[in-house]
Parts: structure tokens; C-alpha cells; sequence
């Protein structure tokens, strides 16, 4: 091969290396893409260099700094912070300590369940995913309670039974329930 093609492919390699760091392909009509060539446009034809115009000195950079791209380590994208975690006990304003086992208040020999209220909206989807975790709740569609449920609210009425602390956390995580207090019958 001669000198000055071998500086040709040299200076070719060196602007390409831009273009293959980042996954673009080379333009067509260009040496380093050979099969351009092949379509009906006419060929580019490129400069060349006489043996006389050769420098005699090892070729230098472009002007342009090209550098290989250095690999840099790729960092994790950044996370949104987390929510601030509710205590979602907070949300339950029932004296829990009063209950037995079974979800049962009162003396030995007058237990009763404890019913207790909140408000959902009123949506078939929220109406169903209440009455999937507690089976007795009772849907008051027109009433306020004492929770103060508004227009767009829907009222529901629960009963503690066995299971009573896995069914209130369970509706207690929900977004929509805010509150669950005890229900008086007011």
C-alpha cells in the first residue's frame, strides 16, 4: 500500500470514529461505506493527493480534538423519592384495645360488634373493592354519617368481626379512605 493512501484511511478511520461511538452510520457516497456506491446515484469522486503534495512529516491530528470515547460509568437513574409513608393506623380512630379477638365489645354476657363508618367515592370500582375486603359494609349513598361524607361520596357502614384487624388495615391502605371512625347511629 502506498504512503499516502495509507494516511487517507488513516484520517478516514479517525473522523468515522465519531460517528461509530455513537451509532450513526456513515454518510453515504464515503469510502468507509463502499455499498453506497451501489445505488443510481453517480459517485462522489473524492480528492486525492500526488505523491509530490505528501508531506514529509507524520501526518498530524485534525484540528478537531477526535478521541476515542473513554467509557464512563452509567449511573442508576435517579429515583423519585419515595412517598412519605402514612401510618395508616392513624387513618383507623377506633380504640382497638376494647375488642376481643373476634372483634366483639362489651361484657361476657353482652357482646356485641362495633360498626364503624368512612367514605369512598362513588364509583362502582371503589364500591367493589371495599365490599372485596369487608363483605358487611352497607353502602348509605345519600346519607353524610358522622364522617361527613360530601356529594361526590359515598357513606359505608362496617361491622368488626373475626379477622376485625386485617380487614381495617386492609381498608386503611386504600388512598381514598382517610378516616374510619365508630359509627353511632346518629
Amino acid at each position: 500500500m502506498k504512503k499516502n493512501t495509507r494516511q487517507h484511511l488513516l484520517i478516514l478511520t479517525l473522523l468515522a470514529l465519531p460517528l461509530l461511538a455513537t451509532g450513526c452510520e456513515p454518510a453515504a457516497n464515503t469510502p468507509s461505506n463502499p455499498s453506497a456506491n451501489e445505488t443510481d446515484q453517480p459517485p462522489v469522486k473524492q480528492p486525492t493527493e500526488t505523491p509530490a503534495e505528501t508531506p514529509a512529516t507524520p501526518v498530524s491530528q485534525p484540528t478537531h480534538s477526535v478521541t476515542p470515547p473513554v467509557e464512563t460509568p452509567v449511573e442508576a437513574p435517579a429515583e423519585k423519592p419515595a412517598p412519605a409513608k402514612v401510618d395508616i393506623w392513624k387513618k383507623v380512630e377506633i380504640d382497638l384495645t376494647k375488642l376481643d379477638e373476634n372483634g366483639l365489645i362489651g361484657p361476657a354476657t353482652g357482646k356485641r360488634s362495633l360498626a364503624y363508618e368512612f367514605c369512598i367515592p362513588k364509583t362502582a370500582a371503589c364500591m367493589a373493592e371495599v365490599k372485596a375486603i369487608d363483605p358487611s359494609i352497607r353502602f348509605m349513598r345519600n346519607s353524610r354519617g358522622r364522617i361527613g361524607a360530601r356529594a361526590d361520596q359515598c357513606l359505608c357502614i362496617g361491622e368488626t368481626q373475626k379477622g376485625y384487624r386485617q380487614t381495617l388495615q386492609r381498608l386503611a391502605t386504600l388512598d381514598y379512605i382517610t378516616r374510619i371512625i365508630i359509627c353511632h347511629f346518629e
